[in-house]
């Protein structure tokens, strides 16, 4: 894949006033075409230091150089990460020692390309330039490619408490096939077949090697079958998503990292329905709560009258069995029946019934 100036003059515009300081003068060049390579270079995560080194680069320079991450290597640069380049320096080889660069995930560049890719025929890079000077030195310029593990992320991150419910999102899962099989679970330090499963969900991988908002339930306590791999407050824990379901590729499977908070996950109170209904041969109006379909029992409900223009209460009843709660002994006039807030349950009331006996 060719480089071309564009890209280089995109390097050019790197904060850090390239085009303001001189290359020093050099009376040699080392041979061949300059190179780099970073160790390690596959299943990287995001803020993780890699280290790069060089050959054959211009000898002996100190200035106007920078290593970026790139997306691609798209000519007019919208690929790459000019915000966070990393300098470094030659020896009098034409060699660039161990310099330590923080590899990013998400989106890189401006193009809407990420690392990890979304697509095959896409690769992340590392680029270097020893003449960020001059946007024209194409020969000033090597690359490497990186390859990243896949990326999963947790919402909420923060503050979760032990029965905390994440939603967990992930892309990068090129090598699975949409549609395959995916594990998501919850794991103790280090990860591993003993260290994960106790608190485990089971979803299909989407389109692109992505997927998003699979809900899973985090707790404290012993991870998987291992005694002594426990997440507690404090410690640190990770949440891994695999569609290796062998075990044995790695490159298969990411992870988000969390700790747990004291105290206990609060569940918000489920939405209630409330019904009612006149029977004019008994002189009673029946109701039924429900949350999610099912009838709920135990629940206090009034039973309302209007007058006047407003609600008022003229009688009380818990709910049954089923959700069912009745009335007897009603006269002429419109009724509702309301429920009321609970700790686990909101309020909600029926539609007005007209009672005619």
């Amino acid at each position: 894949m060719r480089f071309t100036g564009r890209t280089a003059a995109r390097i050019g515009a790197l904060g850090i006033a390239v085009a303001a300081i001189a290359i020093p003068t050099t009376t040699s060049h080392a041979a061949g075409t300059p190179t780099i390579s970073a160790t390690p270079n596959d299943g990287l995560q995001g803020g993780q230091t890699v280290s790069v080194t060089g050959t054959n680069q211009k000898p002996s320079v100190t200035t106007n150089t920078a290593i970026v991450e790139c997306s691609g290597l798209n000519p007019d640069g919208s690929d790459c990460d000019f915000a966070h380049p990393t300098t470094f320096t030659t020896d009098a080889d034409g060699n660039i020692p161990a310099t330590d660069v923080t590899v990013r995930t998400g989106a890189i560049g401006t193009g809407g390309k990420t690392c990890p890719s979304l697509t095959k025929s896409d690769q992340c890079y590392l680029v270097a330039t020893t003449d960020a000077s001059d946007p024209t030195d194409v020969a000033a310029v090597s690359f490497t490619p990186i390859t990243f593990a896949p990326v999963v992320a947790l919402t909420p991150s923060k503050n979760i408490k032990d029965g905390t419910t994440v939603n967990v999102s992930g892309y990068g899962f090129l090598d699975s096939k949409k549609g395959a099989d995916l594990i998501v679970t919850e794991c103790a330090l280090p990860p591993g077949q003993t260290t994960c499963g106790t608190n485990i969900v089971f979803a299909k991988l989407g389109a692109s090697g992505q997927f998003s908002k699979v809900p899973l339930t985090l707790h404290t306590g012993q991870q998987g079958t291992d005694t002594s791999s426990t997440c507690e407050v404090g410690t640190p824990c990770l949440v891994a998503a695999t569609t290796d379901t062998s075990g044995e590729n790695p490159d298969l499977s990411g992870a988000a990292g969390f700790a747990f908070v004291k105290g206990h996950a609060t569940t918000p109170p489920a939405a209630t329905k409330t019904t009612a209904k006149f029977h004019k041969k008994s002189d009673k109006i029946t109701g039924k709560v429900t949350s999610g379909g099912s009838g709920v029992k135990g629940l206090k409900t009034e039973l309302d009258k209007r007058k006047a223009g407003h609600w008022k209460m003229v009688d009380s009843a818990k709910t049954h069995k089923g959700g069912k709660v009745a009335y007897k002994h009603v006269k002429n006039g419109k009724y509702r029946i309301a429920t009321h807030k609970s700790k686990h349950y909101k309020a909600s009331h029926s539609k007005p019934v007209k009672a005619k006996v």
